[in-house]
């Protein structure tokens, strides 16, 4: 009945693999008593406040060896997690062709966030075939201290590990999209980016590439995207950037019976949440490009609205009657006034 006296040790030992997990991506490891909410609540408060802190490698950074970091804050009251050294490889250890890189990073297990990545994806019935279009879109963060021009690398993969499409391309802007026709299933997306400044970036993330059903209607992934600035122009899907006059909705429905296609209407909203009240509504506008197959597009003005996270909603209403429901998010940049 006496307490054993190794269970601190034993203990340690169950947490120590939670704790290494939690630290390597910057969290922290809390315990749970009972039915204390104490810990949710550390975790929403951490969620609802927090600051993130990074640094740009510089070429003697790049030798191989341990750095330590250290951080320090004044006042108690903030909680700080940081790492305790980094090591980046150094010049003889790098492959010399960008393509190398890029190749060896789509290869590597772990995740790379020199290079802050962003993706999405889109799905489309591609017409008069069975297979889909998937829309992959990505974006990257211009550094602060010069020109990063960044190359991105993507490589789709399906459910065998065969891949399905790739595409690389360089993004002056930071921002690229690309599109691939492929069987509807589920996919692996792998995108790498190296910029000039030798940041180096990674995202993989698992989709599925099919049309959603609205009652008799196929509906595609709702797109938010940039206003065209001349009518013919190309979308270019926003993943995450922030917008701050207007954004434009983009939805495509597909039916076998061109009837009931044209009883179908679409109404776009934004709010601040996914089931959260309307802050703005408008219908959308349908244009059809065959019996088959319509195009729903709204412009939203948001420049009304707070600097913020939000989201846009598509209804999808069949003869009357709501069908389904669509929503992404999206975030309203602050606005800078220019002065003279």
């Amino acid at each position: 009945g006496a307490p054993s006296p190794a269970a601190l040790r034993v203990r340690r030992l169950r947490e120590d693999g939670l704790a290494r997990l939690a630290g390597a991506v910057g969290g922290g490891l809390f315990h749970l008593v009972g039915g204390s909410p104490l810990p949710f609540e550390r975790i929403a408060r951490e969620l609802a406040g927090h600051y993130l802190l990074a640094f740009h490698a510089t070429e003697q950074d790049r030798d191989g060896r341990v750095h330590r970091i250290e951080v320090k804050l004044r006042g108690h009251r903030a909680t700080l997690r940081a790492r305790h050294a980094f090591v980046l490889p150094g010049p003889e250890a790098r492959p010399t062709s960008l393509a190398a890189r890029l190749a060896g990073l789509l290869r590597a297990p772990a995740v790379e966030t020199e290079l802050p990545l962003r993706v999405a994806t889109y799905t489309y019935q591609e017409p008069g075939q069975a297979k889909v279009r998937v829309v992959v879109s990505a974006e990257t963060e211009p550094a602060s201290d010069g020109p990063s021009t960044p190359t991105l690398a993507f490589v789709l993969l399906d459910e065998r590990d065969v891949i399905a499409a790739t595409a690389t391309h360089e993004a002056p802007s930071g921002a690229y999209a690309f599109s691939a026709l492929v069987a509807p299933g589920d996919y692996t997306l792998k995108v790498a980016g190296v910029d000039a400044l030798g940041r180096r970036g990674t995202v993989e993330r698992p989709f599925g590439a099919r049309l959603m059903q609205a009652g008799p209607v196929r509906v595609s992934d709702l797109m938010i995207a940039d206003v065209p600035g001349r009518p013919g122009e190309s979308l270019r899907p926003a993943v995450a950037r922030p917008v701050q006059e207007q954004v434009l909705a983009y939805l495509e429905l597909y039916a076998d019976d061109g009837v009931v296609l044209r009883a179908t209407k679409v109404r776009i909203d934004v709010a601040e949440t996914e089931a959260g009240s309307t802050l703005l509504t408008m219908p959308a506008t349908l244009q059809a490009r065959d019996a088959r197959w319509s195009i729903a597009r709204a412009v939203l003005p948001v420049n009304a609205l707070p600097a913020g996270r939000y989201f846009v909603r598509a209804d999808v209403i069949v003869s009357g009657e709501s069908a389904r429901r669509i929503a992404r998010p999206f975030t309203v940049g602050a606005r800078v006034n220019a002065r003279r």
